[in-house]
């Protein structure tokens, strides 16, 4: 899906570019490299006729604009978020869980004592 709207999006620029060029101006666009006249090219009503395809390949192309980011932002939010979200499940896989001690029939153990003290049960 995302492929489509992409090669949709990239023929509407090349076509938009394409559009703009040939329109009348002031003398910058194609029309007026090859000898000037675009009425007789493409007919008197060429402005009005260039401007209406002008205004839909731009909508087009605002609407490919936005679906290709609705698109992005619902498949993943970003590279660095997948990156620590995966460094965290290895992070909690990785944690050991302790094992409680057996259990010992003496409740108190013999602690070293330091040097000329006696030790203490």
């Amino acid at each position: 899906m995302l492929g489509l709207i992409i090669a949709i999006h990239i023929l509407v620029c090349i076509f938009l570019i394409f559009v703009i060029l040939i329109q009348p101006g002031k003398g910058y666009g194609i029309s007026e490299t090859f000898g000037g006249q675009t009425q007789t090219i493409f007919g008197v009503r060429a402005g009005t006729l260039l401007t209406r395809i002008t205004a839909i390949s731009a909508t087009i192309f605002l609407i490919a604009s936005l679906g290709i980011a609705i698109y992005s932002a619902k498949k993943s939010r970003s590279l660095m978020e997948r990156v620590m979200r995966e460094e965290k499940k290895e992070a909690t896989e990785k944690i050991a869980i302790p094992t409680p001690l057996p259990e010992t029939k003496e409740s108190v153990t013999e602690v070293p004592s330091p040097e000329g003290s006696p030790a203490v049960k």
